[in-house]
């Protein structure tokens, strides 16, 4: 957004000219992961996306790397001739060198998932980095530079947050947990600790044990002691303990404040650190406690890499509407608000205006967005945060006059005019549903309820004679039904869905009869229609005379399916002036018959996967909606009168639908892409892209400000606990505006954001969205194998095959044992060369040399790569497989084994198959649940396992079978570990308090809070946490941690190398309960006969 008048544009660039360029910042803030030369006398950081040198003392920084994309973590080498660096110039993050002095860098890593630089081994011929390659957690490996060539040191199943070579190569020293480093004050069983392993990944030995994490570990120069930050006392302060984990002591701490960032010089012992953004230096004693470090005064003075205020051409949107009289598109682009002249029929072309591009109709660098056309096409309501709260204003076209029409404190969202455009209908804060009155500006209370955050589309619907509002509102527990009340007031709003579901994308059709809706029913979502008043009774055996026949339906629609589309589309056309026409004589409003108005909605929609949005025509006969199945996408018109419903193949999918009586129907896609839907009588005709450009000029550092200032309101209003957890405070929040004020990339105002949340100590809070590169980027092809990763070559030895993989298909099929000699006639091995040759080859051809293992022949063999996210998934199915035959084995063929891997419909539906299908044969069930990262099907799953007995069934000569059929009602357990989040948690919880068996593993993570996603004005993704959720005696589950029944750790790498303690310790507990005679009646039980 951005967008200035030319003189106060001409000032600001003249500003930021003189303040970048010309005179150096002082003391800029933002500067993050510091890193000190080997000698101490030099300071590498990143900033602004790029890597700097300065002098460790403080001075003119110099920018060593120049690139659009987003640059970071610089580690020196022992020499302190060259840093390496990580970047995601080519998509993802990889590994870069670079001379100190500076020079080109050079490319080390070529896999498409992210590597982020660790540590240089001492004599600086091998780089140690982390990366995540398998279903598990975090691996380590040691990349040789010289060669390419990699080793994996340790593959594990919990995450790494940072790796350090000891001073003598001979141990490696990690943060292990799985908690993000910008969570502060959590204490649980994902904590990060410390931990030293050999050089292979061998002999691990736990250094620190503290409920809370332990960050940014450091050797000292002679490998005696470590330094690392830790908040043991509130602050984040720097600790040090010896070697083997003794003594700990506290060495440097601030009141008030905290410390991030440490690094040790490799050779003096000084060190450097991060504090409320700025960079800090002091020198660590041997005596323990050390002085406080002073702060490095910087210059950071250069020429941007890139201009902050530079003109862009968009040609998508995230909002659409046609004006009513049919000339007009309006968009918004960016935050701002575009309006161009809608396509034109061959007919209009002479009276529509040609413009070659949308304008701009208000340049601002505040967010506008929730736009609506005034009934007389002049005006456009929308929201806008320009003033510092998002509110309502009105554009006036003819002169683009900019009208604010509220000013109050809570966010207002979806302002609706009404038909007559003399009121609006909007949402206030969270729970309040306003009318305001124009021309006074008095807003008035008209309902309440719970109105989640959301942009676009609206949940607010006027009926077209503007007496009644249908609205859409959550309960506290997550379903949203739809209500409609008196605009006046007169009456309390009535629910007229009443269904324990999610209904939505609600319209209200012209003739004022029906409200058409989409929901979940039955696992499946349809199109529902609800006809708001009881028609008459008819009487078709009573004679009557005088009348007309009216023309045969069936013969009018074999006339009409006979015509071509172009005479359809022009007596719809046509059809809908006429409608125009005769609706200026408009009917009193209907009567809303609301006796059992919930029972009357009728499905007018196949079962569907997803279903919306709708929109009726501007007649109210027919209803045009998209929906999903195994298909694809499609659009459907439903014909109210002959209630039948047409579809097409063609979808994109839609986000919104709008159908105006002149201009026709419009969709606006996921992508932000405009389309014209034909309609052909009651036939879809066609789909056609409507071009959008819009011209701007796109200030990056405003539009950063504004989205964070736009994330904190929305988190403060919409955040589970009113009191924020008791932490956070405008002072923070402009101690980290401050910071976002210089950043000038995508990854640095994510950062900041993401270091404001993490004062909270609160889960689900994360930003996410596009980074700063621009470009295809790297796709590696994986063959679905596991490789033998003590193999020393040449070749890839094959160690394992995925099930159902592409090594596992006739044609391509590979054995444990066989070597992957070439590909592509290029000599293989476990090296980045490798990586670079399987680099866009996902879905393609690809020709390998294998030495065959059981023939110890050579053989060509063609193979068609997947992805790396579909080589998790195969990684994730063969450990399940391989877990059920472990688990068979080890029981003797009494035990099932199922894994419930999110907590969404599919995995319910498949938990469900297995439970009532596989596991009916066995004596017990182990229900594992870890890595699983939540969802919202906990009840569901306790009305599949919490089935209480109440009689039996039987049929001829066959055995009584147990009532209900569908239970399992033998021993039962789940398993739990620390990365089990959020639904994940309320399940095992609720799964013993029910007394449905017990819980085994480790505490889990503790972060419970129900939470959606909030998109910004660029896309970038911000989460709100928006409600709590308390055991039964109303402890909050946030940062609780469900405790397990029987306690059972991993150590490190136990579940990539096949060692699972945890789940042999399931089966020999269930084993004890059977033992026991708990399973009994389980040849009752099966529901099989």
């Amino acid at each position: 957004m951005r967008k200035v008048l030319l003189a106060a544009l001409a000032t600001c660039m003249l500003v930021l000219l003189g303040s970048l360029t010309g005179a150096a910042r002082q003391n800029p803030l933002g500067m993050l992961s510091p890193a000190l030369s080997p000698d101490g006398n030099q300071l590498a950081f990143a900033y602004q996306g790029d890597v700097w040198v300065v002098r460790a003392e403080g001075g003119q920084a110099r920018r060593l790397t120049v690139s659009t994309a987003y640059e970071s973590r610089p580690v020196w080498s022992p020499d302190g001739e060259r840093i390496a660096f990580i970047s995601n110039r080519d998509g993802n993050y990889d590994i870069y060198v670079i001379p100190a002095a500076g020079g080109l860098p050079q490319r080390l890593t070529y896999h498409s998932g992210n590597d982020y630089v660790a540590d240089w081994n001492p004599d600086g011929s091998k780089l140690l980095f982390l990366a995540q390659r398998a279903y598990w957690g975090d691996d380590i490996w040691e990349l040789d530079i010289a060669s390419g060539d990699e080793r994996l040191v340790l593959r594990d199943q919990s995450g790494f947050h940072d790796a350090r070579y000891s001073p003598d190569g001979s141990r490696i020293l990690v943060s292990r947990g799985a908690t993000s480093w910008v969570r502060k004050g959590y204490r649980g069983s994902a904590a990060m600790h410390l931990w030293t392993f050999d050089i292979n990944g061998g002999d691990p030995r736990q250094l620190t044990d503290f409920a809370g994490s332990d960050f940014w570990p450091n050797w000292s120069p002679d490998g005696r002691f470590i330094y690392f930050i830790g908040d043991r006392n509130g602050e984040r302060e720097v600790f040090r303990i010896t070697a083997e984990g003794k003594g700990l002591t506290r060495v440097v701490g601030i009141s008030g404040r905290d410390i991030s960032f440490l690094d040790v010089a490799r050779e003096t012992g000084d060190y450097v650190c991060w504090i409320d953004g700025r960079l800090f230096r002091g020198e660590l004693k041997e005596s323990g406690r050390t002085d406080e470090p002073e702060v490095i005064p910087l210059r950071a003075g250069s020429d941007n890499k890139s201009e902050w205020v530079t003109r862009k051409v968009f040609h998508s949107a995230s909002e659409m509407s046609v004006s009513p009289d049919g000339k007009w598109l309006a968009t918004v682009v960016r935050g701002d608000i575009y309006i161009q002249p809608r396509e034109p029929k061959e007919e209009e072309k002479a009276e529509v205006p040609r413009i070659t591009e949308a304008v701009n109709f208000t340049e601002n660098p505040a967010r506008d967005y929730d736009i609506q056309w005034h009934p007389d096409s002049d005006r456009i309501l929308f929201i806008s945060d320009r003033d510092g709260n998002e509110n309502l204003y009105v554009l006036h076209l003819n002169d683009r006059r900019v009208e604010r029409l509220t000013e109050a404190e809570e966010i207002e969202k979806n302002p609706h005019w009404s038909p007559d455009g003399k009121q609006i209908a909007f949402f206030r804060g969270l729970d309040k549903l306003m009318v305001l009155e124009v021309e006074s500006k008095r807003a008035r209370e008209l309902a309440r309820g719970y109105f989640r955050a959301a942009v676009w589309p609206r949940d607010i619907a006027w009926s077209p004679h503007g007496k009644w509002l249908c609205y859409g509102s959550m309960d506290l527990r997550r379903h949203a039904d739809l209500w409609i009340v008196p605009a006046d007031g007169s009456e309390a709003p009535r629910n007229i869905t009443q269904y324990p579901t999610w209904n939505y994308f609600f319209q209200w059709s012209s003739d004022d009869r029906h409200v058409a809706f989409c929901s979940y029913r039955g696992e499946v979502a349809r199109v529902y229609l609800l006809d708001l008043t009881r028609k008459p009774v008819e009487f078709p055996d009573e004679m009557k005379f005088g009348e007309e026949k009216k023309e045969d339906e069936g013969d009018k629609k074999v006339e009409q399916e006979a015509k071509p589309d172009s005479e359809l589309l022009q007596e719809t056309g046509e059809a809908e002036a006429q409608a125009d026409e005769e609706n200026e004589e408009e009917e009193p409003p209907v009567e809303i018959d609301f006796r059992d108005i919930e029972l009357r909605a009728v499905a007018v929609s196949p079962p569907l996967d997803s279903a919306g949005p709708i929109v009726f025509s501007p007649d109210g006969k027919r209803l045009l909606f998209e929906g999903s199945t195994t298909l694809g996408t499609q659009l459907w018109l439903y014909n109210l009168e002959t209630k039948e419903s047409s579809s097409t193949g063609v979808g994109m999918p839609f986000n919104y639908l709008e159908w105006r009586e002149k201009g026709g129907a419009y969709g606006l896609d996921e992508n932000g892409r405009v389309y014209k839907i034909d309609i052909a009588g009651d036939r879809i005709a066609g789909v056609s892209g409507v071009g959008v450009t819009a011209p701007m000029l796109l200030d990056r550092q405003a539009e950063i400000l504004q989205m964070f200032d736009e994330a904190w309101r929305n988190l403060k209003q919409n955040f589970y606990d009113p009191d924020l957890h008791g932490r956070a405070s405008e002072a923070l929040y402009r101690k980290y505006r401050r910071m976002v004020e210089q950043a000038v990339t995508r990854e640095e105002f994510r950062t900041f954001t993401w270091m404001l949340l993490g004062e909270l100590n609160a889960s689900h809070m994360g930003i996410s969205g596009a980074s700063s590169f621009e470009g295809i980027g790297s796709d590696t092809g994986a063959f679905g194998v596991y490789y033998d990763m003590a193999f020393p070559g040449p070749g890839l030895r094959v160690a394992q095959v995925l099930f159902d993989g592409p090594a596992d298909r006739d044609g391509s099929r590979l054995h444990p044992g066989d070597i992957i000699l070439e590909i592509e006639g290029e000599p293989a091995g476990l090296n980045e060369a490798t990586w670079r040759l399987l680099d866009q080859t996902v879905g393609r051809t690809v020709h390998l040399k294998v030495l065959r293992a059981a023939t110890n022949e050579e053989e060509a063999v063609r193979i068609r790569p997947v992805s790396l996210r579909q080589q998790r998934d195969l990684q994730y199915e063969q450990w399940v497989r391989d877990n059920r035959a472990h688990v068979e084995e080890l029981s003797g063929g009494r035990i099932a084994y199922m894994h419930i891997r999110r907590m969404y419909e599919e995995s319910l539906k498949r938990f469900e198959r297995e439970l009532f299908g596989y596991a009916q044969d066995y004596d017990a069930a182990i229900i594992d649940i870890r890595f699983n990262s939540g969802g919202h099907i906990h009840e569901e799953l306790f009305r599949l396992l919490d089935r209480q007995p109440f009689g039996y069934s039987s049929r001829g000569r066959f055995a009584p079978v147990l009532q209900p059929v569908e239970a399992f009602l033998k021993p039962k357990l789940v398993i739990i570990h620390e990365r089990c989040i959020s639904d994940a948690e309320i399940f095992p919880y609720g799964f013993r308090q029910l007394g449905l068996g017990k819980l085994l593993g480790v505490q889990t993570y503790g972060g419970v809070i129900g939470t959606w996603t909030y998109e910004l004005m660029d896309g970038t993704r911000f989460a709100l946490p928006g409600s709590g959720w308390y055991t039964i005696d109303m402890q909050n589950m946030e940062n609780y941690g469900v405790p397990p029944d029987v306690e059972v750790s991993l150590a490190p790498g136990d579940l990539p190398s096949g060692r699972d303690p945890q789940l042999e310790a399931a089966v020999k507990e269930l084993l004890k309960e059977l033992r026991g005679g708990k399973a009994a009646s389980g040849s009752l039980t099966s529901g099989r006969f």
